[in-house]
Protein backbone atom coordinates (compact mmCIF):
# COMPACT_ATOMS: atom_id res chain seq x y z
CA UNK A 1 0.00 0.00 0.00
CA UNK A 2 1.38 3.64 -0.75
CA UNK A 3 1.59 6.36 1.99
CA UNK A 4 -1.81 8.00 0.77
CA UNK A 5 -3.79 4.59 1.61
CA UNK A 6 -1.89 4.33 5.22
CA UNK A 7 -2.50 7.42 5.89
CA UNK A 8 -6.56 7.40 5.14
CA UNK A 9 -6.19 3.87 7.14
CA UNK A 10 -5.09 5.47 10.04
CA UNK A 11 -7.27 8.11 10.17
CA UNK A 12 -9.95 5.67 10.37
CA UNK A 13 -8.02 4.02 13.32
CA UNK A 14 -7.99 6.85 15.43
CA UNK A 15 -11.49 7.87 14.40
CA UNK A 16 -12.50 4.52 16.10
CA UNK A 17 -9.97 4.89 19.25
CA UNK A 18 -11.41 8.81 19.49
CA UNK A 19 -15.66 7.23 19.24
CA UNK A 20 -14.54 5.02 22.22
CA UNK A 21 -12.37 7.68 24.01
CA UNK A 22 -15.12 9.84 23.83
CA UNK A 23 -17.86 6.91 25.16
CA UNK A 24 -15.60 6.09 27.93
CA UNK A 25 -13.90 9.76 29.20
CA UNK A 26 -17.44 12.19 29.01
CA UNK A 27 -19.36 11.99 32.45
CA UNK A 28 -22.97 11.19 31.81
CA UNK A 29 -24.76 14.13 32.46
CA UNK A 30 -26.41 14.56 36.29
CA UNK A 31 -29.65 15.83 34.27
CA UNK A 32 -31.03 12.12 33.42
CA UNK A 33 -30.21 8.37 33.24
CA UNK A 34 -26.91 7.11 32.34
CA UNK A 35 -26.71 6.85 28.53
CA UNK A 36 -26.95 3.30 27.13
CA UNK A 37 -24.21 3.61 24.10
CA UNK A 38 -21.66 1.07 24.11
CA UNK A 39 -23.26 -1.39 22.18
CA UNK A 40 -24.19 1.30 19.21
CA UNK A 41 -20.75 2.28 19.29
CA UNK A 42 -18.58 -0.76 18.81
CA UNK A 43 -21.98 -1.61 16.00
CA UNK A 44 -21.04 1.08 13.82
CA UNK A 45 -17.34 0.59 14.41
CA UNK A 46 -17.25 -2.67 13.28
CA UNK A 47 -19.09 -2.13 10.45
CA UNK A 48 -17.14 0.47 9.49
CA UNK A 49 -13.96 -1.47 9.94
CA UNK A 50 -15.62 -4.23 8.09
CA UNK A 51 -16.61 -1.90 5.04
CA UNK A 52 -13.03 -0.58 4.50
CA UNK A 53 -11.50 -4.23 4.92
CA UNK A 54 -13.99 -5.41 2.11
CA UNK A 55 -12.84 -2.11 -0.21
CA UNK A 56 -9.02 -3.48 0.72
CA UNK A 57 -9.78 -7.14 -0.47
CA UNK A 58 -11.39 -5.83 -3.81
CA UNK A 59 -8.85 -3.58 -4.27
CA UNK A 60 -5.77 -6.39 -4.29
CA UNK A 61 -8.26 -8.97 -5.93
CA UNK A 62 -8.77 -6.28 -8.68
CA UNK A 63 -4.84 -6.01 -8.85
CA UNK A 64 -4.88 -2.44 -11.26
CA UNK A 65 -4.31 0.99 -9.92
CA UNK A 66 -8.04 2.55 -8.31
CA UNK A 67 -8.97 6.03 -9.64
CA UNK A 68 -10.65 8.45 -7.27
CA UNK A 69 -14.34 7.26 -7.55
CA UNK A 70 -13.26 3.46 -6.68
CA UNK A 71 -14.48 1.99 -3.77
CA UNK A 72 -11.21 1.60 -2.02
CA UNK A 73 -10.68 5.55 -2.18
CA UNK A 74 -14.61 6.36 -1.04
CA UNK A 75 -14.72 3.96 2.00
CA UNK A 76 -11.99 5.59 4.13
CA UNK A 77 -14.17 8.67 4.13
CA UNK A 78 -17.36 7.24 4.01
CA UNK A 79 -16.56 5.16 7.31
CA UNK A 80 -15.03 8.92 9.01
CA UNK A 81 -18.60 10.42 8.31
CA UNK A 82 -19.95 7.52 10.52
CA UNK A 83 -17.83 7.41 13.18
CA UNK A 84 -18.02 11.54 13.46
CA UNK A 85 -21.64 10.92 13.55
CA UNK A 86 -20.93 7.91 16.03
CA UNK A 87 -19.16 10.36 18.54
CA UNK A 88 -21.66 13.24 17.86
CA UNK A 89 -24.20 10.89 19.05
CA UNK A 90 -22.14 10.23 22.03
CA UNK A 91 -21.66 13.28 23.33
CA UNK A 92 -25.17 14.76 22.41
CA UNK A 93 -26.67 11.38 24.96
CA UNK A 94 -24.14 12.58 27.46
CA UNK A 95 -25.06 15.90 27.65
CA UNK A 96 -28.64 16.36 26.93
CA UNK A 97 -30.28 17.88 29.29
CA UNK A 98 -34.19 16.37 28.60
CA UNK A 99 -34.54 12.95 29.85
CA UNK A 100 -37.13 10.09 29.22
CA UNK A 101 -38.78 8.58 32.21
CA UNK A 102 -41.51 6.12 32.25
CA UNK A 103 -44.89 7.59 33.73
CA UNK A 104 -44.04 5.74 37.17
CA UNK A 105 -40.54 7.07 37.61
CA UNK A 106 -41.34 10.29 37.14
CA UNK A 107 -42.24 11.60 40.17
CA UNK A 108 -39.05 9.84 41.85
CA UNK A 109 -36.75 11.63 39.27
CA UNK A 110 -38.50 15.02 40.63
CA UNK A 111 -38.14 14.02 44.02
CA UNK A 112 -34.49 13.35 43.45
CA UNK A 113 -33.87 16.50 41.51
CA UNK A 114 -33.25 14.87 38.38
CA UNK A 115 -35.62 17.14 36.50
CA UNK A 116 -37.44 20.06 37.42
CA UNK A 117 -41.43 19.66 36.54
CA UNK A 118 -42.91 16.36 35.20
CA UNK A 119 -46.40 15.86 33.23
CA UNK A 120 -47.99 12.83 33.76
CA UNK A 121 -51.87 11.79 34.02
CA UNK A 122 -53.75 10.09 36.20
CA UNK A 123 -53.56 8.25 38.75
CA UNK A 124 -49.58 8.60 38.94
CA UNK A 125 -49.88 12.77 38.95
CA UNK A 126 -52.63 12.31 41.93
CA UNK A 127 -51.27 9.81 43.86
CA UNK A 128 -47.74 11.39 43.64
CA UNK A 129 -49.31 14.86 44.76
CA UNK A 130 -50.73 12.93 47.80
CA UNK A 131 -47.69 11.64 48.40
CA UNK A 132 -44.96 13.43 48.19
CA UNK A 133 -47.04 16.62 48.74
CA UNK A 134 -45.99 18.09 45.02
CA UNK A 135 -47.49 21.48 43.92
CA UNK A 136 -49.61 21.52 41.04
CA UNK A 137 -49.45 23.75 37.82
CA UNK A 138 -51.74 22.65 36.17
CA UNK A 139 -54.89 20.01 36.53
CA UNK A 140 -56.79 20.00 33.53
CA UNK A 141 -59.79 18.27 35.68
CA UNK A 142 -59.80 21.44 37.50
CA UNK A 143 -58.10 24.39 35.73
CA UNK A 144 -59.39 26.25 33.97
CA UNK A 145 -60.49 26.28 30.24
CA UNK A 146 -58.84 23.36 30.03
CA UNK A 147 -61.69 21.89 32.58
CA UNK A 148 -64.36 22.95 30.14
CA UNK A 149 -63.32 20.86 27.49
CA UNK A 150 -62.76 17.73 26.93
CA UNK A 151 -59.01 16.56 27.42
CA UNK A 152 -58.99 13.00 25.05
CA UNK A 153 -60.29 11.99 21.76
CA UNK A 154 -60.30 8.23 20.76
CA UNK A 155 -59.12 7.67 17.08
CA UNK A 156 -59.63 4.65 14.53
CA UNK A 157 -56.74 5.22 10.96
CA UNK A 158 -58.58 6.82 8.32
CA UNK A 159 -58.41 3.02 6.36
CA UNK A 160 -60.45 1.49 9.17
CA UNK A 161 -62.95 4.02 8.71
CA UNK A 162 -63.54 4.03 5.09
CA UNK A 163 -62.86 0.63 4.31
CA UNK A 164 -64.11 -0.71 7.71
CA UNK A 165 -67.18 1.58 8.66
CA UNK A 166 -68.95 -0.70 10.85
CA UNK A 167 -66.21 -1.81 12.71
CA UNK A 168 -64.84 1.94 13.48
CA UNK A 169 -68.78 2.69 14.63
CA UNK A 170 -69.03 -0.29 16.59
CA UNK A 171 -65.23 0.70 18.23
CA UNK A 172 -66.71 4.36 18.86
CA UNK A 173 -70.14 2.70 20.77
CA UNK A 174 -67.51 0.56 22.75
CA UNK A 175 -65.83 3.55 23.85
CA UNK A 176 -68.65 5.31 24.35
CA UNK A 177 -70.27 2.79 26.90
CA UNK A 178 -66.87 2.15 28.49
CA UNK A 179 -66.88 5.81 29.80
CA UNK A 180 -70.56 6.11 30.80
CA UNK A 181 -69.68 2.45 32.54
CA UNK A 182 -66.74 4.11 34.73
CA UNK A 183 -68.96 7.16 35.52
CA UNK A 184 -71.80 4.96 36.92
CA UNK A 185 -69.23 2.45 38.63
CA UNK A 186 -66.07 4.00 39.39
CA UNK A 187 -65.10 1.74 41.83
CA UNK A 188 -65.89 -1.95 39.97
CA UNK A 189 -64.06 0.36 37.07
CA UNK A 190 -61.22 0.68 39.23
CA UNK A 191 -61.03 -2.76 40.13
CA UNK A 192 -60.64 -3.66 36.40
CA UNK A 193 -57.55 -1.28 36.42
CA UNK A 194 -56.16 -2.81 38.88
CA UNK A 195 -56.98 -6.56 38.13
CA UNK A 196 -55.81 -6.37 34.29
CA UNK A 197 -52.68 -4.29 35.45
CA UNK A 198 -53.42 -1.63 32.72
CA UNK A 199 -52.03 1.23 35.71
CA UNK A 200 -50.51 1.79 38.77
CA UNK A 201 -52.35 2.54 42.25
CA UNK A 202 -55.20 0.75 44.21
CA UNK A 203 -58.48 0.06 43.98
CA UNK A 204 -59.18 2.79 46.68
CA UNK A 205 -57.25 5.16 45.55
CA UNK A 206 -58.10 5.35 41.76
CA UNK A 207 -61.63 4.71 42.37
CA UNK A 208 -61.69 8.28 44.41
CA UNK A 209 -60.05 9.81 41.31
CA UNK A 210 -62.35 8.38 38.75
CA UNK A 211 -65.25 10.02 40.95
CA UNK A 212 -63.56 13.49 40.35
CA UNK A 213 -64.01 13.12 36.57
CA UNK A 214 -67.53 13.82 35.12
CA UNK A 215 -67.68 10.62 32.60
CA UNK A 216 -70.07 12.41 29.79
CA UNK A 217 -68.90 10.44 26.27
CA UNK A 218 -70.04 12.45 23.41
CA UNK A 219 -69.58 12.33 19.72
CA UNK A 220 -70.05 15.77 19.56
CA UNK A 221 -68.20 17.29 22.09
CA UNK A 222 -65.13 15.32 20.55
CA UNK A 223 -65.87 17.24 17.11
CA UNK A 224 -66.23 20.32 19.41
CA UNK A 225 -62.87 19.74 20.78
CA UNK A 226 -61.21 19.41 17.72
CA UNK A 227 -62.56 22.19 16.53
CA UNK A 228 -60.96 24.07 19.55
CA UNK A 229 -57.92 22.26 19.41
CA UNK A 230 -57.24 22.86 15.57
CA UNK A 231 -58.41 26.48 16.17
CA UNK A 232 -56.06 27.61 18.93
CA UNK A 233 -53.00 25.67 17.02
CA UNK A 234 -53.30 27.79 13.78
CA UNK A 235 -54.02 31.06 16.00
CA UNK A 236 -50.62 30.28 18.18
CA UNK A 237 -48.45 29.58 14.73
CA UNK A 238 -48.38 25.68 15.01
CA UNK A 239 -49.98 25.23 12.04
CA UNK A 240 -49.37 26.70 8.94
CA UNK A 241 -50.79 30.25 8.17
CA UNK A 242 -52.61 28.39 4.89
CA UNK A 243 -54.28 25.86 6.56
CA UNK A 244 -57.95 25.37 6.50
CA UNK A 245 -59.26 24.61 9.75
CA UNK A 246 -62.77 23.90 8.93
CA UNK A 247 -61.27 21.72 5.95
CA UNK A 248 -58.71 19.95 8.29
CA UNK A 249 -61.62 19.04 11.03
CA UNK A 250 -63.69 17.82 8.46
CA UNK A 251 -61.05 15.09 7.12
CA UNK A 252 -60.18 14.15 10.60
CA UNK A 253 -63.66 13.69 11.92
CA UNK A 254 -66.61 11.64 10.71
CA UNK A 255 -70.31 10.52 12.17
CA UNK A 256 -71.23 7.14 11.72
CA UNK A 257 -74.76 5.94 11.31
CA UNK A 258 -76.27 3.87 13.81
CA UNK A 259 -73.78 5.37 16.84
CA UNK A 260 -75.81 8.17 19.17
CA UNK A 261 -74.21 11.10 20.91
CA UNK A 262 -73.56 9.41 24.49
CA UNK A 263 -75.08 7.15 26.37
CA UNK A 264 -76.39 7.00 29.66
CA UNK A 265 -76.45 3.69 31.97
CA UNK A 266 -79.21 2.72 34.38
CA UNK A 267 -79.11 -0.58 36.12
CA UNK A 268 -76.91 -1.92 33.81
CA UNK A 269 -78.95 -0.55 30.39
CA UNK A 270 -77.39 1.54 28.36
CA UNK A 271 -79.90 3.86 26.62
CA UNK A 272 -78.92 6.43 24.10
CA UNK A 273 -78.36 10.10 23.82
CA UNK A 274 -79.10 12.54 21.11
CA UNK A 275 -77.49 15.53 20.37
CA UNK A 276 -77.81 17.22 17.21
CA UNK A 277 -76.06 19.72 16.21
CA UNK A 278 -72.82 19.26 13.75
CA UNK A 279 -71.62 22.74 12.87
CA UNK A 280 -67.87 23.79 13.06
CA UNK A 281 -68.81 26.31 15.98
CA UNK A 282 -68.27 24.61 18.94
CA UNK A 283 -70.71 25.12 21.54
CA UNK A 284 -68.96 25.18 25.17
CA UNK A 285 -72.04 26.33 26.95
CA UNK A 286 -73.54 22.08 26.41
CA UNK A 287 -70.19 21.09 27.22
CA UNK A 288 -69.01 22.52 30.29
CA UNK A 289 -67.86 19.71 32.63
CA UNK A 290 -65.10 18.97 34.25
CA UNK A 291 -64.38 16.01 31.69
CA UNK A 292 -62.17 13.39 31.11
CA UNK A 293 -62.84 11.89 27.91
CA UNK A 294 -64.58 12.55 24.83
Amino acid sequence: MNKKTLFRAGILLLSAIAAEVVAVAVPDSAKHQPANHPYFAWLIIAITLVYFAGAILIHLKNKKTPNESDLFYRAPFLAGVLLVLNVLNIVTVKTALLAVYSTTDQPVALMNGAVDAISTPDPVATNAENEYGLKVLLDTAVTEPYASEYCCVSFVSSELAEKHPDIAAAFTRAVLKASAFVADNPEEAAQIQIDGEYVSGDAKANAEILKGYKYIPSVQGGYDALVNVATDLHDIGLLKESTDVSALVERSFKFFDGVPDSYTINGGEFADMVYESKSLSAAPETHVVNDCCG
